[in-house]
């Protein structure tokens, strides 16, 4: 269970870590790499934090050395040196204390942090569960495993796949059947006892049920509970009952025995409602075979993942499998791993030679490659709940080398588009495309397809200095915003040219409401229209954004010649900085 968990943080920081390592001196001192990232960590006190236990990853990066550990002195300081030029995330281990950046799963909105930086963070004491569990008969069960499931956010959002398992808390009840779950991130949990394989109970009564939730029920029915910092919720107490529950067993096809984590398969069941994790487990090869077995799964619906790994995370996944219980056990289920794809290519940065006596066109970082993360955003839509929860991890990111060279890998099938996080102020990209030959190329600004097992070369990724620069509020009438002062809508920045109406690059929406400012950042000079409509935000999706409109041609077209009809349009010259009105109408 250990190692599944750690695979899943490494499949989204897509790194490769060194566990213990320090940020040592390489052997040549022409290698050194020239970066440092030091601070101090205290309470909200302002007290220093000793013996935190704090390490860096290097997000978007492959690379072995990418990931780094150290612990805090009496000062509460810390230092990594030798660091290479890329975009840092921390994590922070402090008994009962919460660093609430490192629980942000989406690379595009982490807090990261770059080399030569000197970092004050603050931990904030984290919330607190307590209860008891009893049997049937009121009396208390004693050194029984309580585990919190995070599954929403401090805005009741649905959080994503990988945060189930990298900070779920646990401990086990005292004589008295009392547990006490400390140190929580703000946010709903559910707290659950039992079930086999995933909980490794030694209580036979409770390993012979399936998981009971608070306060007394299966996943389908399972009561949230709220956790604040510095806040303690007790008596939520869990009620023992039987549950009963049935297999499911089958075989796993297309799994190639490696090296890496002796060749197993994990495998991952979720309720297909809610999509609540109700077991996860591996299976390796025995006589020719990967199968698998799953203990004491109530009735209900359910989805299986099944992912194997090489030494840099995922190669192989399988095809969405479902499966229903109703009063009987489950066997001959069959699931087919298919390899995932990759992408390679050059990140290239074009000067204007013109813009160079502009002075409102500031000069273009040394860093700015390697401050950049590229992004792959699968433009796949939700069939169902695991779909869903796992729509971040099939979101392809990479931090480009000095030289500009970036490695995308587990991709799955399907039709991705590019974006850029991260820029310097002065960068947009001007084009995308595959380098077919010294004179070919094969225009991607409109999204490139993979198939299962495909590696992609050669592509290139080419920006320009001149960004111009957007500053916009979205201007409503009293009456509509009397009727909802928190309405959020969706505003569209859209080239108005004709011959860039079907160029992906120059698209662009932000999520927004009438009180806030919005930025639009990067964007290439030329003419533009600026449009917005309703935007109904559904709290059981894992994401705010929802995938553009643009992305699909039809629905890109109609965006396109709705703006048109406004008759309005604005021009951005190189490296302007521009403010808009943007009225709904």
């Amino acid at each position: 269970m250990k190692n599944l968990s750690l695979a899943l943080l490494l499949l989204f920081l897509g790194v490769f870590a060194v566990f213990g390592q320090k940020a040592k001196s390489p052997s040549k001192p022409a290698d050194k790499p020239p970066g440092v990232i030091s601070g101090t960590i205290s309470d909200e006190t302002g007290a220093p934090i000793e013996d935190a236990d704090i390490s860096i990853n290097a997000v978007g990066s492959s690379k072995i050395g990418a990931y780094f550990r150290d612990t805090t002195d009496r000062a509460g300081k810390f230092r990594f040196e030798n660091l290479k030029l890329r975009r840092y995330k921390i994590f922070v281990r402090v008994a009962g204390y919460v660093l609430p950046e490192m629980f942000e799963t989406s690379p595009t909105n982490q807090k990261t942090y770059q080399i030569n930086q000197d970092l004050n963070l603050t931990v904030r004491k984290g919330g607190v569960i307590t209860g008891k569990v009893l049997d049937e008969n009121g009396q208390p069960l004693i050194k029984i495993r309580v585990r919190a499931l995070r599954i929403r956010d401090e805005f009741g959002q649905r959080i994503t796949a990988q945060e189930f398992e990298q900070y779920s808390p646990q401990h086990f009840t005292d004589d008295r059947g009392i547990y006490r779950l400390f140190g929580l991130n703000v946010g709903s949990y559910l707290i659950f006892i039992g079930g086999d394989d995933y909980f490794s109970e030694r209580n036979l009564k409770t390993k012979e049920s399936s998981p009971i939730y608070h306060p007394s029920d299966s996943a389908d029915t399972a009561r949230e509970i709220r956790a604040g910092f510095g806040q303690e919720t007790n008596s939520v107490d869990i009620n023992f009952r039987l549950i009963q529950g049935f297999r499911i067993s089958g075989t796993i096809l297309g799994a190639k025995p490696n090296a890496s984590n002796n060749g197993s398969v994990d495998i991952s069941l979720v309720n297909a409602v809610n999509g609540v994790p109700i077991v996860q487990t591996q299976t390796t090869e025995r006589d020719g075979k990967y199968a698998f077995q799953i203990e004491h799964i109530p009735d209900g619906e359910y989805e299986i993942r099944a992912l194997q790994f090489n030494d840099i995370g995922i190669f192989s996944k399988n095809s969405l499998q479902k499966v229903k219980i109703k009063g009987a056990d489950v066997s001959g289920l069959t699931t087919n791993l298919k390899s995932l794809s990759s992408i390679n290519g050059k990140v290239l940065i074009e000067k204007n030679a013109a813009l160079a006596t502009v002075k409102e066109c500031p000069k273009t970082a040394e860093t700015a490659v390697t401050s950049m993360l590229i992004n792959f955003d699968s433009s796949a839509k939700e069939k169902s709940v695991l779909d869903s929860l796992e729509r971040n991890q099939q979101n392809a990111f990479a931090a480009p080398e000095e030289n500009g060279d970036f490695e995308m890998n587990q991709l799955a099938s399907g039709k991705y588009f590019m974006k850029a996080n991260f820029l310097d102020a002065n960068l947009y990209i001007k084009e995308n495309f595959q380098q077919l030959s010294i004179r070919e190329k094969r225009d991607l600004s409109g999204g490139l397809s993979l198939q299962n097992g495909t590696n992609l070369e050669n592509v290139r990724i080419v920006f320009s200095d001149g960004a111009a620069k957007i500053n916009g509020k979205i201007i409503v009438s009293e009456e509509e915003k009397s009727k909802n002062q928190t309405a959020k809508f969706v505003v569209y920045l859209i080239p108005a040219e004709v011959e860039n109406k079907d160029n992906i690059l120059r698209y662009a929406q932000i999520i927004s409401n009438a009180a806030e400012s919005l930025t639009f950042e990067n964007v290439a000079p030329g003419n533009y229209f600026l449009t917005a409509e309703n935007y109904s935000l559904d709290r059981e999706k894992l994401q705010e954004s929802p995938i553009p409109k643009f992305w699909d041609a039809k629905e890109r077209l109609d965006l396109w010649q709705k703006a048109k009809s406004q008759e309005t349009i604005f021009t951005l010259k190189p490296c302007q900085n521009s403010t808009v009105e943007i009225k709904l109408k």
